[in-house]
């Protein structure tokens, strides 16, 4: 399983830079960490997520992560609206009503996520729940505004989704 997350965070990088020599070197690092992270036995979901909000910028779609896209507002309860390009403040969530209507911790973590460094990244710890939520809202992202299909995406999707029903039943039973 963590060969399909390495696959994926390579075919990703090798998507948004493509054959640019100068975005390569920039990146090479942050792909190389991110696949150390993973092997060292870091969340690989969390490792994954890490990269697909920052390189969303490289595709394209450079989402307002730090503040209400509509007034700046740094505090408040978030939600992420792919119409105004970032995040809207409960005081505009009425806006958009196709926003992704995330709940206040996804929305916490996805804005941590897109400004942590990956190289004083020791390890992270995020419940299933949260961890599949921030997937979840990455996947619709990717989706809509990048149109990009990485054949490990697929296979990690339905992985995570077995495992989760998998668990699911395990909790049912004990």
């Amino acid at each position: 399983m963590l060969n399909a997350y390495a696959s994926y965070v390579l075919g990703l990088g090798e998507a948004a830079i493509k054959d640019d020599c100068i975005l390569a070197s920039q990146w090479y690092r942050k792909i190389e960490r991110a696949l150390q992270l993973i092997d060292q036995g870091v969340n690989p979901l969390i490792i994954v997520s890490i990269m697909e909000i920052q390189l969303l910028e490289l595709f394209g779609v450079a989402p307002e992560w730090r503040f209400c896209a509509v007034c700046g507002n740094q505090r408040s309860s978030f939600d992420y609206s792919e119409s105004y390009g970032g995040i809207l403040c409960k005081n505009h969530w009425h806006l958009d009503q196709n926003r992704l209507h995330l709940d206040e911790k996804t929305m916490y973590f996805l804005r941590y996520l897109s400004d942590i460094d990956l190289d004083v990244l020791k390890s992270v710890s995020l419940s299933e729940k949260t961890s599949i939520k921030i997937k979840r809202a990455l996947d619709v992202i990717y989706d809509d505004q990048v149109g990009l299909y990485v054949p490990a995406r697929k296979f990690l999707n339905e992985m995570t989704s077995f495992d989760f029903a998998f668990e699911k039943g395990l909790d049912k039973t004990e």
